[in-house]
């Protein structure tokens, strides 16, 4: 990652998480930041290089790919709120997903930025 976007993604509070699109529906963490790991109790190791598989259950991850796929055919940026079940637990995230378009490279991301609301959604009740 070129020094200035890996200095983005040390530096924003938010999760972050960097997918590159393969073809045969395949979707390959490229990166994510600190603060996902941290709140979700994954390594980057576990991570880096998987397949999006490879940190969801199954509903989880046909519901994530089917947000990959409306995002990258209509070009715009998907918003969604979702329970995940993660190492540390059950957390709510409102996530966005946002397409990106690699035309030098010739190559597609999904760019996932999301925020733990669990703790505000607590307190509302």
């Amino acid at each position: 990652m070129k020094d200035h976007l890996k200095s983005i993604f040390e530096t924003v509070s938010d999760h972050l998480k960097l997918v590159e699109v393969k073809s045969d529906n395949q979707y390959i963490i490229s990166a994510v930041n600190k603060f996902l790991l941290e709140a979700t109790g994954y390594t980057e190791e576990q991570m880096i290089g998987k397949p999006i598989e490879k940190s969801l259950n199954e509903r989880e991850c046909q519901y994530i790919k089917e947000k990959c796929k409306t995002a990258i055919e209509t070009k715009k940026t998907a918003f969604y709120e979702r329970v995940f079940q993660v190492p540390s637990g059950n957390l709510t995230f409102e996530i966005e997903v946002h397409p990106i378009f690699d035309e030098y490279e010739n190559r597609s991301y999904i760019l996932f930025i999301s925020r733990n609301i669990t703790d505000r959604l607590k307190s509302l009740q």
